[in-house]
């Protein structure tokens, strides 16, 4: 068992990149760093912020199948960098607060990005350039995309799950029912149709079936 010890705070994220040859973390210190799994060593650094002016790593995604992450910070800066060196590939501007969602679309080169601005952002991975703005009456807390599929769906403070086509940026849906926050989402595909998991501040947790 590796002990992975160089953040000065909080640890954010946990997870695997490049595939699952490397560790990745994310940090309230304002570093990401990659790990090498073996040696428990940090392969690269890179700050989220100026070092002199650390800023808490709120999110971070790695794609799951090429070598980038997508990350947010407390600000509301969304950045793309690459998994292996390190090297930060651009800046996506667009939020105005704490950005707490981050996700890769696997069929389209699309990410998403949910922030306490209310903002659900879809980028276009090929020109970084702002795709569309679905807006939320209140702070988007995930992000989760419907497996091979350009769909994404996106929960808030506001007690609701909504169901955006990517594509377009329209909503398709909006499911309701939880009476207080929606904290996480997980989609799940048993053998027959696919089902939404949401979990709330409630102390429920819902499971919906999806009809698309």
């Amino acid at each position: 068992m590796q002990i992975f010890s160089a953040h000065s705070a909080s640890v954010s994220y946990g997870g695997f990149a490049n595939g699952g040859r490397s560790v990745i973390t994310a940090s309230e210190d304002g570093t990401i760093r990659l790990w090498n799994p073996r040696a428990g060593t940090v392969e690269h650094c890179t700050h989220a912020s100026p070092p002199h002016e650390p800023e808490a790593v709120t999110c971070l995604a790695p794609h799951p199948s090429q070598a980038v992450y997508l990350f947010g910070v407390e600000s509301g800066a969304v950045k793309i960098a690459h998994a292996e060196s390190g090297k930060l590939l651009a800046s996506l501007p667009a939020h105005e607060d704490s950005v707490e969602a981050a996700s890769f679309c696997e069929c389209m080169p699309l990410a998403a990005t949910g922030g306490m601005d209310g903002k659900l952002c879809i980028w276009d991975l090929n020109t970084y350039g702002l795709r569309h703005t679905c807006l939320h009456g209140a702070g988007v807390i995930e992000a989760v995309w419907r497996r091979g599929s350009p769909l994404v769906f996106s929960c808030t403070v506001s007690k609701e799950v909504r169901l955006w086509d990517a594509r377009s940026g329209a909503c398709l849906n909006t499911l309701t029912g939880h009476t207080d926050a929606v904290l996480c989402l997980a989609v799940g595909y048993p053998e027959a149709g696919a089902y939404l998991v949401s979990g709330s501040d409630d102390n429920t947790a819902r499971v919906w079936a999806l009809d698309v």
